[in-house]
């Protein structure tokens, strides 16, 4: 069980988030602060929910890592990307998904108690939750990992573009489905595709977070532009229902797997997913 709950709150911690930039240390520091916001709702909610008073356990462990939200803190104040609001956001994001996930626990005053024997047994002390990145920081404080240049780079450029991929894949399918219904076989090709590329998409994301390219403008504006390439192709209905049709052949196939119909963007993120910048 402990095990378990110690999974799930590092999931959480790592889960998609608002509250990112375009510099890896200050991804690491908001990864940090997610987790301690995190601990600290589900705190609340299991004294307002489970009858579960973890506030000393609470105490013991603030105390434990007062230097590394320290150290938090002070690279907050030193590292350049910080952006008026983000803060705000990510104890948003973190006070949402620790409502979500203790809402769907069938027995709360259990997962409470396991949470306060995890605490007790410092499992979820930051530098043991966070490895990565509070070494990082450590090591960002010392001089090492200096912000980055991410304008015009081969590898953050083709880590984005095989996002662009998915993002183009799904809209397609989605108004495939729509227009020329009905849309289960669309989903299904979607779901099948998305199967056998996750692996190039597990790459890309790899090769964002060594660069830290995470910024959510950077997202939106890929998005933006897979969106216009699509709205292209949906300009012309009758063009439109031959793509769609034909999709729906060439997935079962593989001729539209990324490695198959991009290999040098597949090449690419391969590459620079074990390279750190």
């Amino acid at each position: 069980m402990r095990a378990m709950l110690f999974a799930a709150l590092s999931m959480l911690a790592a889960g998609p988030a608002l509250a990112q930039t375009d510099d890896r240390i200050l991804n690491d520091v908001f990864a940090v602060l997610r987790g301690e916001a995190i601990l600290d709702q589900t705190r609340q909610l299991c004294l307002d929910f489970a009858d579960t008073d973890l506030s000393a356990d609470f105490v013991d462990w603030r105390a434990r890592n007062d230097e590394t939200l320290r150290l938090a803190n002070l690279l907050l104040i030193r590292r350049p990307g910080l952006e008026p609001g983000m803060l705000d956001t990510l104890r948003a994001e973190a006070e949402s998904e620790a409502g979500a996930s203790f809402g769907r626990e069938a027995d709360r005053p259990a997962f409470c108690e396991e949470m306060g024997e995890a605490m007790a047994l410092e499992a979820l002390d930051l530098k043991a939750w966070f490895p990565r990145q509070t070494t990082r920081m450590s090591e960002a404080l010392a001089g090492k990992w200096p912000p980055l240049d991410l304008t015009d780079v081969p590898p953050v450029e083709d880590a984005i573009e095989v996002k662009q991929l998915f993002f183009a894949m799904q809209d397609g399918l989605v108004r495939c489905g729509v227009l020329f219904p009905p849309a289960a076989p669309y989903d299904a090709a979607y779901a099948e595709w998305e199967a056998r590329n996750s692996y190039t998409r597990d790459l890309a994301d790899r090769v964002l977070e060594n660069w830290g390219a995470l910024h959510p403008q950077r997202w939106a504006d890929a998005r933006d532009e897979a969106g216009a390439i699509v709205d292209e192709t949906f300009a012309d209905k009758d063009a439109a229902r031959a793509q769609c049709e034909r999709t729906l052949t060439q997935v079962p196939s593989g001729e539209l797997d990324i490695d198959q119909q991009r290999p040098e963007l597949f090449d690419s993120v391969r590459r620079n997913a074990e390279i750190m910048p």
